[in-house]
């Protein structure tokens, strides 16, 4: 600012900063124009550059405050009248830890004792105080900084002094730059056991460079995973060896749920928290894998069919976990009152084994024709969820309902021998040979006596026997020569020799074959007898007994036929 620029200042102590301004540009080696406008930085390589280029008004002679002046007491100041001062920061190193101390040393010239100078660093977030102030003693004075030894690996970092006058906003008098802060807080780690864990199994963790000691936290994170994939999703654990800010260690474990499931590999990761299981993220974990242990459950028994009153049994394998299982009846065209009963528990004792468990059907009276039912395994209970569903089950029905009820036994002969083939009669002729007619009901016993009617003849029963007991019933056929007899539903279609109840087969001498059967009383049981006389002599006896019934051949009202189909 010119000279007649300084002269239009309003107060004495505007004038006085003004030439204090001026000078102190010219001794820092700046440009100074004549109006005054000050430019271009400090350049030490000017001529008129001087070190001491910071004004001091407090050692002015005569200091202005507006158009007053300020009784200036410092005698020493006085004596000297010398406004230019010095500021000489000198940290005792040029690099510090984190975590460490670094002590700043200054020397200072022309200012006087007592004086407060204020300070502060760049980067504030690295240090736990980032300005402050000392008292000038004796030209010099000092203070400390720390850097904060965090959680992060971020490499070297650098920090800048200032010194400044009159406030921590005041006039700066003095920097130094590129103070270095030393990077000694080692990067988190976590690292799995394994990369992959089992259903069912534990995975354990270990964790480094963490402080300072205290608690952490960890929380899985689902990939593919869900929550039901594991004990728990997040949990604890503490530091050991890591001091107040030291890097130490510590580990943890999970477990995953061993399903029922297939549903393949699936992946996680970990993340290891501070403060709490939302807290701020340290360290996350590469992708884990579970193992998919838990294969698909399946049938491998599943009777095609059930008789009425028999019992059918059933496996199942790859159940998962040990332990209760459960099953339900699905009906398709059963109903409750076909079975014993429609729901039950069963049992496996290793993870992905086998369980087995029957059902019973219950014999009933009533000719409702083949049904069918499939089973359901399920967890927990008879209304938990589905594992698996069999194949279709076919309830054979073996309850046929006599229609007419007209007693006995309806009697066909043929002539020729059917030679042990139960099809033959199928396609034969009815005739009439020696005693016997073509056609006849016998009522009271079923019998071919002994009469020697000629060679080479059959004879065939149809109708049912209904018993008036409910018990164990043993038959019996004694013949000369081939006979055989069927009950139930085998006694309409299917029959054969093989499934007979009574295989009296071949040719023979008069011998009688027995066959037992459980029967419930009142019920219509379909009965197919087959004899065949091939030569010599002839014969068919037909008896029965229970525990309770005396062996005997009489039948009457316990057989019947039926009179529209002459038979079933």
């Amino acid at each position: 600012m010119a000279a007649n620029g300084i002269s239009t200042l309003g107060t004495k102590e505007l004038k006085q900063v003004a030439k204090l301004d001026i000078d102190q540009a010219k001794r820092e080696g700046r440009v100074v124009a004549d109006n005054g406008t000050i430019t271009g930085p400090e350049d030490s390589t000017k001529p008129y550059y001087r070190a001491r280029n910071v004004y001091d008004r407090d050692r002015m002679p005569t200091q202005y405050s507006g158009d007053g002046t300020v009784n200036n007491a410092h005698a020493v100041g006085l004596l000297r009248a010398r406004p230019w001062t010095a500021y000489d920061i000198n940290p005792t190193a040029n690099i510090v830890n984190e975590g460490g101390t670094l002590t700043v040393n200054i020397a200072l010239l022309e200012i006087l004792d007592g004086t407060t100078v204020y300070w502060s660093v760049s980067s504030a977030g690295d240090f736990g105080t980032a300005l402050g102030t000392f008292v000038v003693n004796n030209d010099s004075g000092s203070f400390t900084v720390t850097p904060i030894k965090d959680l992060s690996t971020e490499g070297t970092e650098t920090f800048n002094i200032t010194l400044r006058r009159g406030s921590s906003s005041g006039t700066v008098v003095a920097t130094f730059a590129n103070v270095e802060i030393f990077d000694v807080s080692l990067t988190p780690t976590i690292t799995p056991a394994a990369n992959s864990v089992d259903e069912g199994a534990s995975l354990s963790f270990a964790v480094t460079n963490l402080g300072p000691n205290g608690t952490y936290y960890y929380t899985i994170n689902h990939v593919t995973t869900a929550n039901a994939d594991f004990d728990a999703v997040n949990g604890s654990f503490s530091l050991t060896g890591g001091g107040a800010q030291d890097n130490g260690t510590g580990s943890f474990s999970l477990s995953t749920v061993a399903d029922r499931t297939t549903e393949g590999a699936q992946t996680f990761t970990v993340s290891v928290r501070s403060g709490s299981i939302s807290g701020t993220v340290i360290v996350t974990s590469g992708s884990i894998t579970v193992n998919d242990i838990s294969l698909t459950p399946a049938f491998t028994v599943t009777p095609a069919s059930i008789d009425e009153g028999a019992t059918g049994s059933f496996t199942v394998n790859n159940l998962g976990a040990a332990g209760t299982y459960y099953y339900t009846i699905n009906h398709v065209t059963t109903a409750n009152a076909d079975f014993s009963s429609v729901s039950g528990s069963f049992n496996t004792a290793t993870l992905n084994g086998n369980g087995t468990f029957t059902i019973t059907t219950i014999a009933d009276a009533t000719t409702e024709g083949a049904q069918t039912f499939t089973v359901s395994v399920r967890i927990n209970s008879i209304s938990g969820t589905i594992l698996v569903t069999s194949g279709s089950v076919t309830v054979n029905d073996t309850s046929l309902t006599a229609s007419g009820d007209t007693a006995g036994l309806y009697k066909t002969t043929y002539t020729g021998y059917f030679a042990d083939v139960p099809t033959w009669f199928a396609t034969a002729t009815p005739a009439t040979f020696g005693a016997n007619p073509a056609t006849s009901v016998q009522t009271t016993v079923i019998e071919e006596p002994a009469t020697d009617d000629g060679e080479s003849f059959s004879v065939q029963w149809l109708g049912y026997f209904k018993p008036t007991t409910t018990e164990t019933h043993t038959f019996f056929l004694n013949s000369d020569d081939a006979s055989y007899m069927w009950i139930g539903a085998t006694a309409v279609t299917g029959f054969t020799t093989g499934n007979a109840l009574i295989n009296n087969g071949g040719g023979h001498a008069p011998q009688e074959v027995s066959g037992s059967i459980a029967l419930t009383a009142g019920e219509y049981y379909a009965v197919r007898i087959q004899f065949g006389e091939q030569g010599g002599g002839d014969l068919l006896e037909f008896n029965y007994s229970t525990p309770t019934i005396v062996k005997t051949t009489t039948v009457t009202g316990k057989v019947f036929y039926n009179s529209a189909t002459n038979g079933h």
